[in-house]
């Protein structure tokens, strides 16, 4: 099957294989975020750690599934904008998807701050409950910088600078990994500490693509006052279809968990 006509797409084809190289490889880093905690976690603070890690991993595909529906969803409408030559429109869709994202962000940390002991009982805790509480405190700090950079990652693609996306992957990845070896060897704050390592990894990756993005973007200049309900719209209806796949996750880590917490 042919997705191209070889005539007078080659730069569409080149691009289209340049992209989904790159996304191919920045989906693969992502998830070794997880397996870094879970090796760490389990070799160096033993099983109850791990079994507290395991509890909060719903909150976190939740998180993530809310972070890719906006994610998702600014990438595509400012794509089309782009395309088509509008980059007013496009402007407004990223100013609305940032200030949209920066309300729902920190409405979930401050819930998650606030209500943590509650989300822990929900998540069947137990006896482990302080444990997963003060796990779910030290995570709620970095929510806001990890949403907002993910959508940094997808504006940064459509501006042709994939190898600073990669780079912004592998930066969250060594922080982390990085932040977990100093609270073992270091901090010796626990399961605790390895949430902060997570928090301060997202941080500071999204400090550096901010900046970067701020004062060296070539397409976008950022602008509050320009937020359109219209386009928040658009934006949610456009990054809907990902909350298939990573809602799916939140289901099934919730479930697996009600399966082993009631079986065990």
């Amino acid at each position: 099957m042919c997705i191209f006509k070889k005539s007078n797409n080659n730069i569409l084809h080149k691009l289209y294989f340049q992209l989904a190289g790159v996304n191919i490889l920045i989906n693969m880093i992502q998830p070794c975020n997880q397996l870094v905690d879970t090796i760490l976690t389990g070799r160096a603070l033993g099983s109850q750690a791990l079994e507290v890690y395991a509890l909060f991993l719903p909150v976190n595909s939740f998180l993530l599934a809310v972070s890719c529906v906006l994610s998702k969803g600014v990438q595509i409408t400012s794509s089309h904008m782009v395309g088509k030559g509008d980059f007013k429109k496009s402007n407004e869709a990223v100013s609305t998807a940032i200030l949209v994202g920066v309300v729902i962000a920190l409405s979930f940390s401050v819930t998650c701050f606030v209500f943590s002991k509650q989300m822990a009982h929900l998540l069947g805790a137990g006896e482990l409950t302080e444990s997963v509480s003060d796990y779910i405190r030290a995570y709620s700090i970095g929510i806001t910088p990890a949403i907002l950079l993910d959508m940094l990652m997808c504006l940064i693609q459509i501006e042709g600078r994939r190898r600073l996306a990669v780079l912004g992957s592998f930066c969250v990845l060594f922080v982390n990994a990085a932040g977990d070896i100093a609270n073992i060897c270091i901090f010796r704050k626990g399961v605790t500490g390895m949430a902060w390592a997570t928090s301060v990894a997202n941080s500071v990756t999204f400090i550096f693509l901010g900046v970067f993005f701020l004062t060296r973007s070539r397409l976008y200049e950022i602008n509050l006052r320009s937020f359109s309900k219209k386009m928040m719209m658009l934006i949610l209806k456009n990054g809907f279809p990902s909350l298939a796949y990573y809602g799916s996750l939140v289901i099934r880590t919730a479930f697996m968990n009600m399966l082993i917490i009631n079986t065990l």
